[in-house]
Parts: structure tokens; C-alpha cells; sequence
């Protein structure tokens, strides 16, 4: 099959067709657009000062070490790139291609939302509309079904790093883990999500579960078996991108060391204390990497990067695994700093205009 092929030049001027432009939107459609937008910001930094989301006090403690917490949030900036590459990657193991800059920016915007989810990533959501709204493929009337599994596969490859990432450190710091009994069991929490997930992942897109009649007749039962089978096929080609899930899975575990680094760089402006003497006793980096895995991947369980269950999660780990005092206020730390990262989308979902290009089917890459 040849790699390029050549498209037929017309031969005289008249023979090209002018393509259509989009009509213009109206000016009340344009006012409308506008007045959502803002009383959507209204609403959001009504939300987060109701609840204490967002504080006086949370923020008086952060700038008690400015320099530390601008240190801590600029960590985002390269977590924010890492996973619009990891994204623009899967979609292209989809056969679908976008802007890279529309995905920034679509990002943040989702981002903006999630301070308004009952959980840490549902902005997700926002993101997901946001692209599909700005692109198009072909043979499809609504692409937003393909889209939206695409964000959610996304984060479920996150989390599978988030843990990958744990085993990672626990394998190079197994000397002090081994002599450890909790941290052991952390290490063996990890092991266990990883193997399961894996293995998960290969039956789920195995040729022998794509092309099983009993599968296709379970489907059929379900309401909208045709978006919901084209969905499947596209997930279960991605066994043919080996290559690109590996760099989605190594470009996640760079964005949860950035996460972590942030966490650490934070736990500098704090003074942990020992549970069993009350007095102050340092937190040391390797253990506590062990443990930030399972406490980070609790915090999607909440609003605002884990508000809460996050917080309750990151305090009985420090207290029962690291025996220290302080990983409730750690993370809350960790959590003003991303909220106000996330304001960042305030001008980029008032001003951003996207670059127009549809998602196009990209080249089939086989990896």
C-alpha cells in the first residue's frame, strides 16, 4: 500500500471549489456567550469561598514561604505540558489528531471546572466538550462519545502511572522498605493494582474478547450498542500502539514526579511531629514517596484536588505508616496551590479561540 497519495490538481482555476465559511455569530449570541461565561466565574469563586475551599488563612500560610509555594505551583506548568503530550499521543493511537495548543488550553479550562466537581478530575467532562465541540471527524455526526472515552482513558492511564510510579520507588528504595513492615504492605498495595490493571488491559482489548459473538450479543442488549461498539473497537485497537501507550505511561510518571516534587518542596515549610513523642522529627523524602501514591490517588475522590477525604487520607497515612503528624495540612497545602493554578483558566475560557483545525484521522501508526 503506497505511503502518500497523489490528490488530483485541477487543471484550470475554475475547477477549484471554494470552501464554505462558518456563518458569523450574531451579536446576541456573541453578548449571550459572554454573560455565561461570566456568571459561571461568579458562581465558581462563590463556591470556593462558601466552602472554605479557598481561605484567608490557607493562603496567610502560604505566603508565610512565598518562595517555597511559587516554587510548588510552578511544578504544574510542566505537569499541565507532560499531559497535553500524553493526551495528543493517545488520541493519535485513536487515529485522531488535534492541536496541541487546543489541548493546553481545553485542559485548563477543564481544570477551571474541576473547583466546582464533587470530585478532584470532573472538569474532565468540560474538557471533553470543549474539544468536541472544536473538532469533527469524519462519517460522524457527534464525536463527543469517542471523545469523552478518550479523556476518561486518559486519566485511567494516570492513575495506573500514579501506582506504577509508587512500585518504581519502592523497588529502588527497598533496603529501608523491606525493613518496614507497613511500607511492605504499601509496596504490595502497588504491586497488586498494577498486576491486576494490566492484566485487566490486555483482556479487555485481546482479539480474542474483540472478535467473541457472546460479547457482541451482551453489547447488543445494551442501549446505544452501535456508539458504544464503535467506542470498544477504537479501544481495543490500541493493542496495535504499544509503543505509544508506553510513552503515555513514562510521560504519566513524569507528571506524578512533578506532583510529588511539589508535595516535597511544600512538606519544607512545615515541622512534622512524632506521634509517639509529640516532638518535631524530620520527614524523610523515599518513605514518604512511597506513601504519596496512594494518598494522591485519593484525592480524586473529592473537590478541588481531594478536599476532605483527601486530606483525612494523607493524615492517617502519615500517622499510621510514616508515624509523623502534619500530612493533612501537607496536602492541604498542596491543594490552595492547585486551586489557584486552576484560576489560571479564567482568561483562557474568556479569551482563548482555538485554532479551527478538526480532528482528523491521523496516520495508523502501528507501534
Amino acid at each position: 500500500m503506497p505511503l502518500f497519495v497523489a490528490e488530483t490538481i485541477p487543471e484550470t482555476i475554475d475547477d477549484v471549489v471554494p470552501q464554505p465559511l462558518p456563518p458569523p455569530k450574531s451579536r446576541r449570541r456573541v453578548i449571550w456567550g459572554w454573560v455565561i461565561k461570566f456568571a459561571l466565574l461568579i458562581a465558581i469563586f462563590i463556591w470556593l469561598f462558601k466552602t472554605d475551599q479557598l481561605t484567608t488563612e490557607g493562603l496567610h500560610e502560604l505566603t508565610q514561604r512565598w518562595d517555597l509555594a511559587l516554587l510548588a505551583m510552578s511544578m504544574a506548568i510542566p505537569a499541565l505540558l507532560i499531559c497535553s503530550l500524553r493526551y495528543k499521543l493517545l488520541l493519535r493511537a485513536l487515529n485522531i489528531d488535534a492541536h496541541f495548543r487546543d489541548i493546553v488550553s481545553m485542559s485548563m479550562i477543564g481544570m477551571l471546572f474541576d473547583l466546582i466537581s464533587p470530585v478532584s478530575n470532573g472538569g474532565d467532562l468540560v474538557k471533553a466538550v470543549y474539544i468536541s465541540k472544536a473538532t469533527s471527524l469524519p462519517d460522524r455526526k457527534s464525536n463527543f462519545g469517542i471523545v469523552l472515552f478518550s479523556v476518561l482513558l486518559d486519566r485511567i492511564i494516570g492513575l495506573f502511572a500514579l501506582f506504577t510510579f509508587g512500585l518504581i520507588v519502592s523497588a529502588v528504595a527497598w533496603p529501608q522498605v523491606s525493613g518496614d513492615e507497613k511500607l511492605r504492605k504499601m509496596a504490595v498495595i502497588g504491586m497488586i493494582v498494577c498486576v491486576v490493571s494490566l492484566l485487566g488491559f490486555f483482556v479487555l482489548v485481546s482479539e480474542k474478547l474483540e472478535g467473541s459473538a457472546l460479547r457482541r450479543r451482551l453489547m447488543h442488549a445494551i442501549p446505544f450498542h452501535e456508539k458504544i461498539e464503535g467506542i470498544y473497537a477504537g479501544f481495543a485497537g490500541l493493542r496495535h500502539h504499544k509503543r505509544i501507550l508506553a510513552a503515555t505511561l513514562g510521560l504519566s510518571i513524569l507528571n506524578h514526579i512533578c506532583s510529588c516534587t511539589a508535595v516535597l518542596i511544600l512538606s519544607q515549610t512545615m515541622t512534622f511531629k512524632s506521634v509517639i513523642t509529640g516532638a518535631a522529627a524530620p520527614l524523610e523524602f523515599l518513605p514518604c514517596l512511597t506513601v504519596l501514591p496512594l494518598g494522591l490517588f485519593a484525592t480524586v475522590l473529592g473537590p478541588a484536588g481531594g478536599l476532605g477525604v483527601g486530606n483525612a487520607v494523607f493524615e492517617n497515612l502519615f500517622r499510621n505508616v510514616l508515624g509523623l503528624k502534619g500530612g493533612g495540612d501537607l496536602i492541604l497545602k498542596f491543594q490552595i496551590c492547585g486551586i489557584l493554578f486552576r484560576l489560571a483558566g479564567v482568561p483562557v475560557m474568556l479569551f482563548y479561540k482555538h485554532k479551527g483545525a478538526n480532528l482528523e484521522t491521523a496516520p495508523n501508526v502501528v507501534a
